[in-house]
């Protein structure tokens, strides 16, 4: 039960992290006076950023079925690195824009 507990913190704060990155290329989309390629860039920042968002809501609409006992768990090893590149390289082009590294 701690480890659903702690999964379902973890699912939230990827989301919101998933719904900031979104937002904020969102809001810098709409700026006046960006280039075509700034534009451009966002435009990718939010394709990259949509399906990866409804695979976390899928994934946590299966964790609420794990909880309610409808379905089993089955773990399994996955690449850590992977997943925080992606993260990372969803991020950069915002974080570039912000001049962070």
């Amino acid at each position: 039960v701690k480890q659903r507990g702690a999964m379902l913190r973890i699912a939230s704060y990827d989301l919101r992290s998933r719904f900031s990155v979104i937002q904020g290329a969102a809001s810098l989309l709409d700026l006046p006076d960006n280039t075509e390629q700034e534009r451009t860039e966002m435009l990718q920042i939010l394709n990259r950023n949509f399906p990866k968002l409804a695979t976390m809501l899928t994934e946590l609409m299966d964790l609420a079925r794990l909880e309610a006992g409808r379905e089993s768990l089955a773990v399994k090893p996955f690449d850590a690195t992977e997943l925080l590149r992606g993260l990372v390289e969803s991020a950069q082009p915002l974080a570039t824009e912000r001049g962070l590294y």
